[in-house]
């Protein structure tokens, strides 16, 4: 609530005509003077936003060439009582929602699309023996990547050793899934992702993993998606984070090529505090920023042409934000509210271009999911 009241505050104060922008950076709330962009359309339109009373435990987003359904992870407790991780495909058109039957021991919480459509990569982890931080590091210690056909079959793990392995997204031609190995926690009295590590890939021709570039030893990051088959667009920070920050915008998206052994500089840093990239099937490349009057969605055409729409103030912050790939609509998730103990319960939403409309997006309970055996396991 402290934080909803800041934000309005912040966001209601202008100083010499121009207004303050705030940028959650994970916990971190930014207070950010952003520059005028210039060649860039934007839609001011009024903005209403209205938040649900209650959230569930969302994580991840990938959607489907057909831009109708997408995949993604809900943690929860309401088919199983201990609680569980499922991995869930939306329909959007027919409001049908679809959970893959995996075996029990292990828990899925990343799932990418190939460009096709044809294949699912992810990410696995054993289930904890128990709910202990020591236990859940283990576990976290013997991550595996997978992948298979979109719908369930030809499941097949990747020969790889377990470790810290994330994140994994496949290339244009399907032969190829880069991923993230982290190294270390970064703090060990704390599980998340908030450790250094490389971008490593694996060729499904040749049955070999090797570093994709660098190495640099990143700072988290989050991978979007191939640009071309030697080009990887992604989130994270530079070297040495709280420098440079300035300079650079604040700027978190980077596009890394095949090879390179010096750190690139962020792209986009005309875009005060660029985060969360996507691409559609255009190669028009879609973020979230900074402009003057306040955090807005940007798309950016392979002509260099900038568009952007504000966020509605009511969304505090889009941990997750991608573009569907007919360009059409964008769909998120947000935290739709902060419960007593902290927790941040989430939300799915979706803002349509053409109608320059946001929508909250209801999502059935899992009792009503409809089951897709994985099938062929290895």
């Amino acid at each position: 609530m402290i934080r909803k009241i800041l934000y309005f505050l912040l966001m209601s104060i202008s100083i010499v005509g121009m207004p303050i922008g705030v940028v959650y950076v994970g916990n971190i709330l930014s207070v950010i003077w952003p520059p005028q962009l210039d060649n860039a359309q934007s839609y001011l339109y009024p903005v209403e936003f209205e938040l649900p009373t209650t959230g569930r435990e969302y994580y991840s987003l990938s959607i489907h060439p057909n831009s109708e359904e997408f995949i993604f992870s809900e943690c929860s407790s309401e088919l199983e009582p201990r609680g569980d991780c499922h991995l869930l495909k939306y329909n959007m058109r027919t409001h049908d929602l679809y959970r893959f039957i995996f075996p029990n021991k292990y828990i899925y919480r990343h799932a990418k699309y190939s460009v096709s459509g044809n294949y699912i990569v992810l990410d696995r982890r054993p289930r904890p023996a128990e709910q202990t931080l020591a236990s859940h590091q283990r576990a976290a210690n013997l991550g595996e990547i997978v992948f298979m056909r979109s719908d369930g079959i030809d499941f097949k793990v990747l020969p790889l050793e377990k470790g810290r392995n994330l994140g994994p997204i496949m290339s244009k031609d399907e032969t190829k899934i880069a991923f993230w190995r982290r190294k270390q926690w970064k703090n060990e009295r704390y599980l998340g992702d908030w450790s250094s590590g490389e971008i490593y890939e694996y060729d499904l021709s040749r049955n070999k993993v090797s570093l994709f570039a660098g190495p640099f030893n990143f700072i988290n990051g989050n991978m979007s998606s191939y640009l071309s088959s030697d080009e990887i667009l992604l989130q994270t920070y530079t070297k040495h984070p709280l420098n440079d920050r300035r300079e650079y915008g604040a700027s978190e998206v980077f596009k890394f090529r095949r090879n390179i052994k010096e750190f690139p500089k962020p792209s986009f840093m005309d875009i005060q505090s660029a985060r969360i990239p996507s691409v559609d099937m255009n190669g028009n490349i879609y973020l979230s920023g900074q402009e003057k009057n306040g955090v807005s969605y940007f798309r950016i055409s392979v002509n260099n042409e900038k568009t952007f729409w504000k966020i509605p103030r009511d969304i505090i912050s889009m941990p997750v934000i991608e573009a569907t790939p007919d360009g059409k609509n964008i769909i998120f998730i947000y935290f739709a509210y902060i419960v007593e103990n902290s927790k941040k319960e989430r939300a799915f939403g979706y803002f349509n271009i053409e109608s320059s409309k946001w929508f909250h997006l209801d999502i059935p309970p899992l009792a009503s999911s409809i089951a897709i055996t994985v099938k062929q396991i290895q």
